[in-house]
């Protein structure tokens, strides 16, 4: 039983599902044996043509990672369904531990399947709020007010759409994690605050947000040909971090790194440059160009 929620359904999940019914080959299920992974497990045994394959990443860190996987494996072996387990270490690095796991989750997902195999994750509206209000609290760039994507490569989120706080109730038999209240992880500081539920229960804001990230992404400020320093401040600002996005794609500079940037940016001084993630950014003509060869 699916129950998507208002603001959820604007994201067209219903759609994904409706062509994830008619693929002629099994799809993958990221499960992790929380409640999240069940809803997935349970749609996908009543609308796919195909037995799921059940996808387990075994982190190796924290009090429930053995018990997860003794979890999965009982479910996979009650249900019938084909399990594969990937094992990986996790380091924390400079980006922190949380988005270390996320990386090496993900990594990890793909090794277990052919690249034409898509992979679902038990992804919903929740998750979809609480990833958008985490780039909002951070101080984070307009270009960057958006939820986790319906599609991303061989990765898909049918259930995007469904309200979650009703799968506790449906699958009571689901494991409990103990890494969901770690407090070492921003997603779990947030929902152990309670704040969401306070100011945005519904989710309304953050979709008003995404929909403003959305009209500044359309504006391609990247390709903006003007000079840097013949902007006001604030647009300046947001035409730097487009820039930056596009010479890095993945990397998420910090908001003291942005403001020299801006600052420098606005004087017509040139010969400026500085260092980023391990290569030289240089100011010329008011621009922003990557020196590689440095």
């Amino acid at each position: 039983m699916l129950a998507s929620s208002p603001h959820g359904a604007n994201l067209a999940a219903s759609a994904l599902r409706s062509q994830l019914a008619t693929l002629d080959q099994p799809v993958a299920l990221a499960f992790s044996g929380g409640a999240d992974s069940y809803a997935l497990m349970m749609w996908a045994l009543d609308s796919l043509r195909h037995p799921p394959i059940l996808l387990h990443v075994h982190h190796g860190f924290g009090l429930g990672s053995d018990g997860a996987r003794r979890h999965v494996e009982r479910v996979a072996l009650t249900h019938g369904l084909e399990l594969r387990v990937q094992n990986v270490e996790v380091f924390a690095g400079n980006r922190g531990l949380e988005a270390a796991a996320r990386t090496a989750r993900y990594e990890a997902l793909q090794a277990m399947v052919s690249e034409e195999t898509p992979i679902a994750l038990g992804h919903g509206w929740d998750d979809w709020v609480e990833s958008l209000w985490l780039r909002l609290l951070s101080g984070s760039s307009p270009l960057f007010w958006q939820g986790p994507a319906l599609r991303h490569g061989s990765f898909v989120r049918p259930l995007l759409d469904q309200a979650q706080k009703v799968h506790r109730d449906r699958f009571p038999e689901a494991f409990a994690d103990p890494m969901n209240l770690d407090g070492r992880f921003q997603r779990v500081r947030l929902r152990q605050s309670g704040w969401l539920a306070k100011i945005d229960p519904e989710g309304e804001v953050a979709w008003a947000m995404h929909s403003v990230g959305t009209r500044v992404r359309r504006l391609q400020l990247a390709t903006w040909s003007e000079p840097l320093d013949a902007l006001p401040i604030g647009l300046r600002r947001a035409v730097i971090r487009a820039q930056v996005a596009q010479l890095k794609p993945h990397w998420r500079p910090r908001s003291g790194f942005i403001e020299a940037l801006c600052q420098a940016a606005g004087t017509r001084r040139g010969g400026r440059w500085f260092s980023m993630a391990g290569e030289r950014l240089d100011l010329r003509r008011g621009k922003l160009v990557l020196n590689r060869d440095i």
